[in-house]
């Protein structure tokens, strides 16, 4: 039977995968689209403008990966199987395994996740079933995860060499940098192209024009400028990898539910996402139904394998039994074995079982204070202040591109080799509790299991946490009113929303002039703030008046903080998320900004919740210490009759 509960759970997880697989993704949230525009590197010339910041990344376009849904499903059943691994479930396992190994790119699909999960369970198979020493534990622990980059580097390139995908090379444009219409510029110079009567746009370049308006317009929300950029694009079908057609359906869906390609296509996509909706159902009620026969099944062989033993017991019972010579007829209120009274038999046992209960209690009121204890501690650590003080951060951080700037000026920047990094020893750390949970889970899978809590508790909290110094910072005082002014003058220059775009269709070209409120040329800065863009100078501003209380000031430099990649690292998100929240509690509106308060929202969220938790575990511990005191106190008076009775004997 166990092999049986085995086999519904991997059932159960692949009517999961398929429910997830199969459902429809709401055209209007264009997740496929990744919030960016891509295009192939060698057409970079249709994004050729003044500003615009961009990146290269190799991107496998032969097959596309399974999405967020699927992922988290296959995600849960590799650690699932790691479980069963542990604990020698090896039916589960080897279905679980047998599931990564598919070739899932003869749909035309991939599981990115699969190499990985397959390492998951082999390190699982050998860390918990193999014949080692406490001390090979250690060291094999400590290892694996200093070295654990190198694994998934190793696991990496040989799930290529094994399975080799065609990539290409796609420059990625974040699309927070663009402005609507902005599109119908990048249109307008195939328009012109025409009717120049230029030769210089190839059918590869018309393609790959309308395919990045069509990109523009739905991520700037315009369903029938999308519409418009996407009729007639099925005649470069063969020159659309999977990659790119998938991006193309996504955005064809959008327009389509939008009502820009017509009512009629819009009721078929309308049907088609209730048909697929209506297989997902099914296929999340055939899971559900397969999880909820696990424990079931289980429960039953549990119950079976508890009555053979009670069956066997009661059969070596009998057999002592009828080995045991006859002994005398037993006589009122005694026993004829001992020849003690039965009350006093009853007395003993009634202290042993109370004695069971009171370890039991002693135990569980330990776990629960702890429990209470580091759920109150992490609280604290976690905290974040009310979003009415600005309290949030002490020094301003200095974001990549203005470390130059800061230099320059012989500006006494304060180093954190730690901030942002992940030392050797929280490698060391991660391996040592590794090691000891393995230790642990090889003598008690209860204890294994406490271990494996707390340390994925004190994790996560160490992810919610939200950082409030990063690498390079400073005070406020070390801004005098000259630097202040350079930084002013960087952050007011350039900026990418103040910027016309000019296109030169002859040439294929997207070029750029500066317009600052009608000054076509901009100020000139001087050489210490030239190196530093306006979306980090911006930053800066807003961190000294966010620091100063000044509520107006760190409005406006916050409105000026545009996109830009030297701002993605999480110090800097989280300090544009504080200062924004605290302007809101202020009453001081800011305008759409390309962040949002997730993280400290989500850190506020989880410092009450673990408080909540710590005062209801504390409440539970303080239960069980009544019915320890009320568990002692009756053994004590069942000690006291028993004294009693044997004096009276």
């Amino acid at each position: 039977m166990s092999l049986a509960a085995q086999g519904l759970a991997f059932a159960a997880f692949i009517a999961f995968f398929a429910a997830a697989s199969f459902w429809p993704m709401s055209a209007n949230i264009l997740k496929q689209l990744d919030n960016s525009i891509y295009l192939q590197e060698h057409h970079r010339a249709i994004l050729q403008m003044e500003g615009l910041k961009s990146w290269v990344s190799s991107i496998r376009t032969d097959s596309t990966p399974y999405g967020y849904l699927p992922g988290v499903v296959s995600g849960v059943l590799a650690l699932s199987a790691a479980s069963a691994v542990i604990r020698g479930r090896w039916l589960f396992a080897a279905l679980a395994a047998a599931f990564f190994v598919v070739p899932w790119g003869v749909w035309g699909h991939r599981l990115p996740l699969s190499p990985y999960a397959l390492t998951l369970l082999a390190l699982a198979a050998f860390a918990f079933h193999a014949p080692l020493s406490k001390r090979w534990i250690i060291v094999g622990s400590v290892l694996t995860i200093i070295g654990a980059p190198l694994i998934f580097g190793v696991v990496h390139d040989v799930s290529k060499g094994l399975f080799p995908g065609s990539a290409e090379r796609y420059l990625i444009v974040n699309s927070a940098q663009f402005t609507v219409g902005m599109e119908e510029m990048v249109e307008a110079k195939l328009d012109q192209a025409q009717q120049n009567g230029s030769a210089t746009i190839s059918r590869d370049d018309r393609y790959a024009t309308q395919y990045v308006a069509a990109q523009m317009s739905a991520l700037n929300g315009n369903a029938l400028s999308a519409a418009a950029a996407l009729s007639g694009i099925d005649q470069y079908a063969d020159l659309m990898n999977p990659f790119d057609r998938e991006r193309i359906d996504a955005i064809r869906n959008y327009a389509t539910e939008a009502g820009a390609l017509g009512q009629k296509q819009q009721e078929r996509v309308a049907s088609d996402i209730t048909a697929q909706t209506s297989a997902s159902y099914v296929l999340i009620l055939l899971g559900v139904i397969s999880a909820v026969a696990v424990p079931l099944v289980n429960m039953i062989s549990a119950s079976v394998h508890r009555r053979g033993r009670r069956v066997s017991s009661m059969v070596q019972e009998l057999e002592g039994i009828a080995a045991i010579p006859k002994s005398p007829p037993d006589t009122f209120g005694t026993s004829a074995t001992r020849g003690r009274p039965t009350s006093m038999i009853m007395g003993e046992r009634a202290i042993t079982a109370i004695a069971v209960r009171l370890r039991f209690y002693c135990r569980w009121m330990a776990v629960l204070a702890g429990l209470s204890a580091l759920l109150a501690a992490a609280s604290y650590w976690i905290w974040v202040p009310d979003p009415s003080l600005n309290l949030a951060f002490n020094f301003i951080s200095l974001p990549n591109d203005a470390i130059g700037f800061a230099n320059d000026l012989k500006l006494d920047v304060r180093i954190d080799e730690q901030a942002g990094a992940i030392s050797l020893w929280w490698y060391a750390f991660i391996g040592l509790s590794l090691a000891l949970i393995i230790i642990a889970t090889r003598k008690s899978r209860t204890l294994g299991l406490a271990g494996t809590a707390i340390f994925l508790l004190l994790l996560g909290l160490n992810a919610i946490r939200l950082p409030d110094h990063s690498r390079y910072q400073l005070p406020v005082s070390a801004f005098p009113p000259a630097v202040r002014a350079s930084i002013h003058q960087a952050a007011i220059s350039a900026r990418k929303s103040d910027v016309g775009i000019q296109f030169v269709p002859e040439k294929f070209e997207l070029r750029g002039t500066a317009s600052l409120n009608g000054v076509t040329d901009p100020p000139q800065v001087s050489g210490d703030a030239a190196e530093m863009g306006a979306p980090s100078a911006s930053y800066i501003l807003a961190q000294i008046a966010y620091l100063e209380d000044n509520a107006a000031d760190t409005a406006t430099s916050l409105n000026r903080v545009e996109f830009d990649k030297s701002l993605r690292p999480r110090v800097h998100l989280v300090k544009l998320e504080a200062m924004k929240e605290w302007l809101s509690a202020k009453g001081v509106e800011v305008g759409p900004t390309w962040f949002s308060n997730s993280s400290i929202s989500f850190a506020r969220l989880a410092t009450k919740a673990s408080l909540g938790l710590s005062i209801a575990l504390l409440l539970l511990s303080s239960l069980l210490g009544i019915a320890i005191w009320i568990a002692y106190r009756r053994a004590g008076r069942i000690q006291t009759l028993m004294e009693e009775r044997e004096r009276l004997a």
